[in-house]
């Protein structure tokens, strides 16, 4: 039947033409689907989105091997588990036996396992610092803060170093070892015990300072810059040490180149005190018409602090200065019109025979001034010229207005040089001659307390 066979044969025909033309069809769409780089699915007849590219391998943060595939999976091995996630700890859904638990340490029972390099431990950061790191900067930083913000006041305080400052002076500073003139042959000696052993509460007083520097001499080829204050002040400490060497108590009205009225009070209770520019050119310096009441405070202030020390002698350190500066020398200055007169002309007795004494050991030839009751003073030299006595170791000055609580102690007013004067200031701007000046101080205060022994008690 060749109907029959014919069409037969035409159907096979036709259908293995059909599937020979799809194949030769699917394998034109790979080849377009290649030079596009998509992938052509033919389970689905179609064409699937290209594969992402693989990512750029990580660069090593260290050069410590990086972790294999093979060694992930010998740790999981190690806790329990197979690749792939066939079993686990515990009976899986197929009824896998659980591994056996291990109970040697570490965490949820298993053994601890060391950090390798290319892990981060818990907690920290990428790339970040260690704790141990971070806390050790930490503390460092902390270390420095105390060495560089502690005070050194609080520094001295917590080793108990003695609190009180330093000297200012323009020209010198208190040696380090006192400086002797050993040439010297006085009749009293440094050392001489004072009779009695009670050496007795002496009360230094370094003249001016704060807002009032005394005399000032500016630098010429003759001597540096001085200003009195300064002086006065560097060689109260020299003298203060010496005489607590001898066993002397020892106070001093100021210890730094501040005032001893530091914040200008009323001091003496008469209503006044001095004032201060507040704006222009001079702002700042004193009123000139005010000064004289804030002398008054400050000398108020200076006496409070010998009378409250009870102090049984004082001496008031100061250095000459005049506008004709040929005057020069040295003098001794007292007050007579005291119950203890007498005594205060006795010490300045001492202190004048001492400085002479300690001039010609060493050479120095100046005017002999002559130890001098302070009212024959000029009236320039008086608180400007409306007291009588000078009121460091005056009497007592009735109010209401510059009325003044005196001194309750022999005392009198050193004045060993002139500063205006060329041949005195080069003599003083000497450090071992402001030496020899102290030793004059110092053997005369103990002259004084052989004569007149402190009082038993005190």
């Amino acid at each position: 039947m060749p109907g029959k066979w014919g069409s037969d044969d035409g159907k096979a025909r036709s259908r293995w033409s059909g599937a020979r033309e799809r194949d030769e069809q699917d394998r034109a769409r790979e080849e377009r689907a290649r030079q596009r780089g998509s992938v052509y699915d033919p389970e689905h007849s179609r064409f699937a989105e290209p594969p992402p590219p693989p990512p750029p391998p990580e660069e090593p943060r260290t050069k410590r091997r990086r972790m294999s595939d093979e060694d992930r999976q010998s740790i999981r091995k190690w806790r329990g588990g197979a690749p792939g996630g066939a079993t686990s700890g515990r009976t899986g859904a197929g009824g896998a036996k659980a591994a056996p638990k291990l109970t040697t340490g570490g965490k949820n029972g298993l053994p601890d396992l060391p950090d390798l390099a290319d892990e981060e431990p818990a907690g920290r950061g990428r790339g970040g610092p260690s704790n141990r790191v971070l806390i050790l900067g930490a503390g460092l930083l902390f270390l420095v803060a105390l060495i560089l913000i502690v005070p050194n006041g609080i520094a001295s305080r917590l080793s108990g170093s003695d609190p009180s400052p330093t000297p200012a002076s323009v020209l010198t500073l208190k040696p380090t070892e006192p400086i002797r003139n050993d040439a010297l042959a006085g009749e009293l000696r440094v050392g001489t015990p004072v009779a009695g052993g009670n050496h007795g509460i002496v009360c230094i007083d370094p003249g001016h300072g704060g807002w009032d520097p005394g005399f000032t001499r500016l630098t010429d080829s003759r001597a540096p810059e001085m200003r009195e204050a300064d002086i006065n002040l560097a060689m109260a400490y020299m003298l203060k040490d010496r005489l607590v060497a001898q066993g002397f108590t020892v106070v001093m009205t100021r210890d730094s180149a501040a005032a001893v009225n530091t914040f200008n009070q009323d001091v003496n209770g008469d209503g006044k005190t001095i004032q201060f520019y507040q704006s222009g050119d001079q702002q700042g310096l004193p009123i000139q018409s005010s000064m004289q009441d804030g002398q008054r405070d400050e000398l108020q202030a200076r006496i409070d602090v010998c009378n409250k020390a009870k102090a049984d002698l004082m001496i008031s350190l100061h250095i000459n200065g005049y506008g004709d500066s040929s005057a020069r020398g040295y003098e001794v200055w007292y007050t007579k019109e005291r119950p203890f007169g007498d005594k205060s002309e006795a010490f300045a007795n001492y202190v004048y025979r001492e400085l002479k004494k300690g001039y010609d050991s060493v050479g120095f030839q100046t005017d002999a001034r002559g130890v001098r009751p302070d009212d024959q003073a000029d009236a320039d030299l008086h608180g400007y010229g409306t007291e009588k006595h000078y009121i460091m170791i005056g009497p007592e000055i009735p109010g209401p207005v510059g009325q003044i609580t005196p001194s309750a102690m022999p005392g009198v007013i050193a004045e060993p040089v002139f500063l205006s004067n060329d041949d005195d200031a080069a003599f003083l701007a000497e450090p071992k001659n402001q030496a020899v000046i102290v030793d004059a101080y110092e053997r005369a205060i103990l002259q004084y307390f052989q004569t007149y022994p402190a009082a038993p008690g005190r």
